[in-house]
This record gives C-alpha cells, sequence and structure tokens, in this order.
C-alpha cells in the first residue's frame, strides 16, 4: 500500500478528475436530450439525474453502515476504485444509445435511469472521498470545484472542435484512468496486470485522439431522429445535408421531398426556412405575399435591423422593400456557416450587398448600439432560442418590457417596431408589453392602440390552433389616417388579413385572449422576469410536480436522516440550507448575466466557472481558520454581497453593456469573485464539524447537500417565474443566515458528544 500522504495527494487528483468529467458530461447530456426531447422533458431527465449524485452518497452511507469497522478503510477505496469504472463505461454507452436509438416518448423514462448511472457513481466515488479524508475536506472541496470549473469551460471548446459523440468516449476515459490509478495502488494487485491495463488506456486514448475522424464520421448520422422526435423526426423522408454541434444546439439543413424547400432546425425543431435564391429577385417575388413583407413597405425603410435572421428569408424580405443597410443579428454561428456552404442554394444571403452581420444577441446587440432604425424585425425569435435553452428555463430578454422601451428608442421619428409572433397567446403578452411601455410615457390605453396594427396570414384563421403567425406592428407616432388607408391597400394585395388599423379596422375582440382591450391577468416579462414564453400555469405546474417528484425521492432515501434529532438533526438542515441557498443564488446570477453576455452558453460558463474557481480557493483559505469562525463569517458574506447584487447588477449592466468580451470576463470574475470566495467556505467546514461528531455521515450529509441542490434549482425557478430573480437572490440570502443560526446547536451536539 502507497504511505497515506501519497494517497491523499491521488484522491485530491483524481477527484478534480471525477468532477471535471461530471461537470462536462451534464452539459454534454443536456445537448444530447435538448434535440431529441422537448424542454420539460429536458428539465425534468436533467434535474432528476443530477439528484442521482446525493443518491451516491446513501449508498456510501448504507455499504459502510453494514461494514465492520476494521474493513472501512479498504472499503472507501474500493469504492472509489470500483464506481470510476462504472462511470467511464456509463458514459460512453449513454451516448451511444442515445444517439443511435429512435427515440419516442416511451423510452423517456428507461433513459432517465440510464443517465442516473453516471451520477450515481460520481456521487459514490466524491462522497467516498470525503470520507475517506475527512480532515481534507477543505482541499477536497477545492478539488471539486476546481475540476467543475475547468469542466465548465473546457465542454465549449471541445464541442466547438469535435463532435458529441467523440468527446463522450474522450471524457470516458478520463474516470477509466482514475480506475487505472487505483489498480496502482492496490497492493494486492499484481504488476504485470496494472501495467497491462495501463497500456490498454494509452492505445485507447491514442485511437481517439487521432484517429477520432472516424468517430465524428460515423456520429454524422444522428438515428435518435428516425423515432418521430421532434419536428425533424416527423418530417417526410428528410434528408440532413448538414449537421454542426456546440454547447448551444444542434443545427442541422435538412432538404424534404419538395426540391424547393430546405430548412435550418435547431435540436430538431425551431425550423427556419432557407429560400432558394440565385440572384434574380423575380424568383423571390413570391415572399411579397409572406406577412413579414408588410413592416418594409408601410412606410420608409432605409435601415432595418433584423433580429434573428435564420435561414435568410428576412433578409430577402428586406432587399425586396429596397432596404438599402440592413444589420443582421443572429446568435448561431452555425446558421450563418449553414447559408455560406449551402451558398448556391441560399444565395448567401449574409453576404448581400448592404448587409452588415453581427454574431450575437439581439438584445445585447440593441442595448449597445446607438444607431436608430426605420424598421426593428424580429420573426417567431423565441421559439428558435426557447427549443434550444428551454432545459435551463432559460429566456435571453428578447421580449421583456425593458426590450420594448429600448426598441422603441431605437426607432427614427417615423419608424415601426415589427414582431411576428408565435400564436395568439405571444400577440396578447407583446401587446400588453407594448402598451405598458406607452403608458410610462404618459399615454392611454386608447391613444397606445392607435400606435399599434395587427395582421395575420390569410390561413392564420383556418389552423386548428387559432391565430398563427401574427404580425403586431408598433409605432412612436399615432398611426395617420393615409398610413391606416395605405396599409390597408398592401394587406389587400398581399392577402393578408387586418386585425387592428387604427381607425379603420379593429377586429380585436375576436381574439379570445382579449377582452375588451383589458388583458386580465397577462403582466408583461421583465428583466428581473424574463419568461415570455416559459410562463404560464403549464410551466410553473410542470415545475411543481417534478419538485414534488425530487422531495418524494429524497424523503424515501434521506428522510431518515432529518429524524435523528438528538444526534444529526442540524447538521442535516445545515446542508439543506446550503444546498437550497447556493441555487437560489446561482441560477438568477445565471440567468442575469445572458443579457450582459448576450450569448447563454458564454454567459454559463463565465459565471459558473468563476462560482467554482473562487468557491475552490475559499475553501483552501477556510483550512486556516476554525470551522465556526468560516462558516459564520462566511455566509454573512453571501448573504449580505447576494442582496448588494439585486440593485449593483443593473447598474454594472446598464454602464459596461457595449465593453469587449474580454472586459466582460473580467468585470464577472471581480463582480462575483468575492461572493464564490465566501461561497466555498460553509460546505467543507460544516463536513468537518460532522466528522468530529459521527464521520460515517459525511456521505449522507453530502447526499442531503445534493439533493437540496436539485430543490433549491427547481423552487428558484418558480420563484423567479412568479416573484422575480431579485426574490431568488434574497431568499439564497435568508437561507445562508438560516445555515449560520445553525452553527450554534451544531457546536452543542459536539460538545454533548463529547462528554458522553
Amino acid at each position: 500500500m502507497k504511505t497515506d500522504s501519497q494517497l491523499k495527494i491521488l484522491t485530491l487528483l483524481t477527484v478534480a478528475i471525477i468532477t471535471f468529467t461530471l461537470f462536462t458530461f451534464e452539459i454534454l447530456l443536456t445537448r444530447l436530450f435538448s434535440a431529441i426531447m422537448f424542454y420539460h422533458y429536458v428539465f425534468i431527465a436533467i434535474s432528476l439525474a443530477i439528484l442521482s449524485i446525493g443518491l451516491g452518497g446513501i449508498y456510501v452511507f448504507t455499504k459502510a453502515k453494514r461494514t465492520h469497522h476494521e474493513a472501512k478503510e479498504n472499503l472507501y477505496q474500493t469504492l472509489m476504485k470500483n464506481s470510476s469504472l462504472l462511470m467511464a463505461i456509463s458514459i460512453t454507452v449513454n451516448a451511444l444509445v442515445i444517439y443511435k436509438i429512435p427515440y419516442n416518448q416511451l423510452l423517456f423514462f428507461p433513459y432517465l435511469i440510464m443517465a442516473a448511472i453516471p451520477f450515481i457513481a460520481a456521487g459514490i466515488f466524491i462522497s467516498s472521498a470525503f470520507k475517506r479524508f475527512s480532515g481534507w475536506s477543505n482541499l477536497l472541496y477545492f478539488s471539486d470545484l476546481l475540476g467543475s470549473a475547468i469542466g465548465g469551460i473546457a465542454v465549449v471548446k471541445l464541442l466547438q472542435y469535435y463532435s458529441i459523440l467523440r468527446v463522450s468516449i474522450m471524457l470516458s476515459l478520463l474516470p477509466l484512468l482514475v480506475y487505472l490509478l487505483f489498480n496502482t495502488i492496490m497492493t494486492k494487485q499484481q504488476k504485470t496486470r496494472s501495467v497491462a491495463l495501463s497500456i490498454t488506456w494509452i492505445i485507447l486514448a491514442l485511437v481517439v485522439f487521432t484517429g477520432g475522424t472516424y468517430i465524428d464520421k460515423w456520429s454524422s448520422n444522428f438515428t435518435a431522429y428516425n423515432g418521430g422526435a421532434k419536428v425533424l423526426g416527423t418530417l417526410n423522408n428528410p434528408q440532413i445535408l448538414f449537421t454542426a454541434w456546440n454547447a448551444f444546439t444542434r443545427t442541422d439543413v435538412v432538404k424534404t421531398n419538395n426540391q424547393d424547400e430546405m430548412f435550418i432546425l435547431l435540436d430538431g425543431s425551431a425550423a427556419s426556412p432557407m429560400i432558394r435564391f440565385n440572384g434574380d429577385w423575380d424568383k423571390v417575388e413570391y415572399l411579397k405575399k409572406e406577412v413579414g413583407y408588410l413592416p418594409f413597405i408601410t412606410g420608409n425603410s432605409k435601415d432595418a435591423l433584423l433580429i434573428g435572421p435564420g435561414g435568410g428569408q428576412d433578409i430577402l424580405l428586406a432587399k425586396l422593400a429596397n432596404t438599402k443597410t440592413i444589420d443582421a443579428v443572429e446568435i448561431n454561428p452555425a446558421t450563418i456557416k449553414a447559408t455560406e456552404l449551402f451558398s448556391q442554394y441560399s444565395g448567401n444571403p449574409y453576404k448581400l450587398p448592404g448587409v452588415n452581420t453581427y454574431v450575437r444577441d439581439g438584445r445585447s446587440f440593441i442595448e449597445s448600439t446607438n444607431k436608430n432604425y426605420d424598421v426593428i424585425y424580429l420573426s417567431k425569435v423565441m421559439t428558435q432560442a426557447s427549443e434550444a435553452l428551454g432545459y435551463a428555463l432559460s429566456e435571453n430578454y428578447i421580449y421583456t418590457l425593458e426590450a420594448f422601451q429600448t426598441y422603441m428608442g431605437r426607432l427614427k421619428p417615423d419608424g415601426r417596431l415589427a414582431m411576428v409572433l408565435h400564436d395568439e397567446n405571444d400577440l396578447q403578452k407583446a401587446m400588453i408589453t407594448a402598451i405598458k411601455v406607452m403608458e410610462k410615457q404618459g399615454l392611454n390605453k386608447d391613444e397606445a392602440f392607435n400606435r399599434m396594427a395587427i395582421v395575420v396570414p390569410k390561413s392564420s384563421g383556418e389552423h386548428s390552433h387559432g391565430i398563427m403567425y401574427p404580425l403586431l406592428l408598433i409605432k412612436n407616432e399615432p398611426f395617420t389616417t393615409d398610413e391606416g388607408q395605405k396599409l390597408i391597400d398592401t394587406v389587400k394585395e398581399t392577402g393578408q388579413e387586418p386585425l387592428l388599423i387604427p381607425g379603420i379596422v379593429n377586429r380585436t375582440n375576436t381574439l379570445s385572449t382579449i377582452n375588451d382591450g383589458s388583458f386580465t391577468g397577462i403582466k408583461p416579462a421583465t428583466d428581473d422576469s424574463p419568461f415570455f414564453y416559459n410562463s404560464g400555469v403549464r410551466t410553473v405546474s410542470l415545475l411543481f410536480l417534478t419538485l414534488i417528484a425530487v422531495l418524494v425521492i429524497g424523503k424515501r432515501y434521506f428522510g431518515f436522516a432529518m429524524g435523528k434529532k438528538t444526534t444529526l438533526s442540524p447538521f442535516t438542515y445545515y446542508f439543506m440550507l446550503l444546498g437550497a441557498g447556493f441555487m437560489f443564488i446561482e441560477v438568477p446570477l445565471v440567468q442575469k448575466f445572458v443579457m450582459f453576455f448576450g450569448h447563454p452558453t458564454i454567459a454559463f460558463t463565465v459565471v459558473i466557472a468563476t462560482l467554482l474557481f473562487f468557491g475552490g480557493i475559499g475553501s483552501m483559505f477556510g483550512k486556516f481558520l476554525s470551522e465556526i469562525v468560516s462558516i459564520r463569517y462566511s455566509t454573512i458574506v453571501v448573504a449580505l454581497y447576494s442582496l448588494i447584487l439585486m440593485f449593483l447588477l443593473s447598474w454594472i449592466f446598464s454602464n459596461w453593456q457595449s465593453s469587449l468580451l474580454s472586459n466582460k470576463i473580467a468585470l464577472t470574475l471581480l463582480v462575483l469573485g468575492p461572493l464564490g470566495f465566501a461561497m466555498g467556505m460553509p460546505f467543507p467546514s460544516g463536513l468537518k464539524m460532522v466528522a468530529r461528531l459521527q464521520d460515517d455521515s459525511i456521505p449522507l450529509m453530502w447526499g442531503v447537500n445534493g439533493w437540496m441542490s436539485v430543490v433549491g434549482s427547481i423552487l428558484s425557478m418558480i420563484v423567479a417565474m412568479l416573484l422575480g430573480f431579485k426574490w431568488s437572490l434574497l431568499i439564497g440570502a435568508i437561507f445562508y443566515i438560516s445555515a449560520m443560526g445553525l452553527v450554534k446547536p451544531m457546536k452543542a451536539r459536539i460538545i454533548k458528544s463529547a462528554t458522553k
């Protein structure tokens, strides 16, 4: 057996490797699930899979209770070795099965069980490590957080260069390496066997890294779609001509049996048409019948801003109206790449004369520019974004009250804000948001209606789901009689139907969601609660159902810990509060920084990496303080700093929105670093206190913390939807203060136990 210090060093290294693998795999799993499931199912699947980390801790706890004291030292090493092998195998199996088996909804629960296995294995490994070296909790927690932080950064880069299947196989090699390292230190293992296993690992690594292009080619056929998953799976004999995976989405170029029909799809859904165009404008004259053509011909359209042009149809609509300058802002670089690769079909719309292309989020762009436009045009932007980002129920602040204010502030005196929305529900939300903006300007509801027009496609009324793809036009000035009449004439020429033309047509009473313009029960999305698509009873109800499932599972496996009132109860509640409190702060911070960075992946990577990295440093620093001092001061700092961020972030975003990305990252490190530093102390300090009382319960506390982390993430989203992100931060601060309040009874339990 190696010396104890060598084993400790090895454990620190392997914990970092395991958490790196786990965090990276979690992101990969969200990408795979998002490609085949709608966001509701993805959220449930990932939440319950992460809960499995806590179940791994419970397994270690129960296994240790059934093991004789003399055998426990070897038990934890054996568990760490075996769980790393299980993790390596299950990661590869998960990726292969999800990637290659045709998906249907009956597979949801088998996939859920299968996805839980790597998380359970990681929970076994990490909780065993913390139990085996409880005195090193601070350094182990540093390794844990550091590995996770690096994983969050690495996965973005890996998915830029390699297929998701190849990255999964790369990841599986890391816990396999951990398994080999533990084989090496086991005294009873023969040297020849260790050498053979090591050579095997080296050969596998060489094959994956040098010959991995064959894996990339083989993985180009994503046969999960053959089972009818999402829109792509329902198309009649679709031919996938191009596929690109990245940390944001899976992008496909799909051709159907119709030779003049090609789409760009995000995660198998959110179809954006790619128009056949060879430079002959006469051949795309038919696009003038589209409802999206109207905003560009109802007035001057010299300068236009297009947010989310997708496959390029919006650009062609603007050019058909002789728009001179077009700023096209598209968040997904793979979409632009697709139109360039198929330029013989698409005409390469992003490279047409007068078109300036920006790979950014629309809200971030509009906040950082001082340019004014004749037309600001958005066509079903959030439909695509919600499909791609729905796992986290993310919104990208496109349709918030503050966004509308900015749009209208960037219009020229006679400019128009134009939105092609998804359906009637989206129309009502957009209308009430526009009305609220104009009420802030001193207008009443009738005056606001005089500045809006609504047109719907003629086929919309025949749609089984009611009105589909309505156009909402908003001006800063009232529509004049001449403008209204010209709009009516144009609508008739293009074959559309007017629902609202100020002073001429008002058929809004035909909308089931509008009652005499009162919009009863409707409130606009705001930057503090930007849930335009993911709002309403349905989404909140789904979150509550997920929460109940997590609570039931947790109560089944962790409930007995809360029943031990004489010993463990204050410790149990302490780790529960830390788990929930951490997520109540982390989740809104990630969501808020989406607007700052203009890209959800960048926001997630930078915010999480900052909190985890500085949390690791805080964990190491806490080693030099007593547990009680560390907990008391760090929890107070977390609570106060969270309250400060409630008001500080808006000021930061408004003043540095136009900064370079490097400056934004540096500012995020500066702002969130102290918070992460403080958040890294309470957990390892609490584990050291548990070790003084009953060190066998360390895996149990790890499990309880993981369970409540999932509960906290779900609850924080519910609070954000109902009350806003500021309330989520406030509740997170309260949880940390409450955790500090448990220090005294925790200390009393330790003293009482020591005097027995």
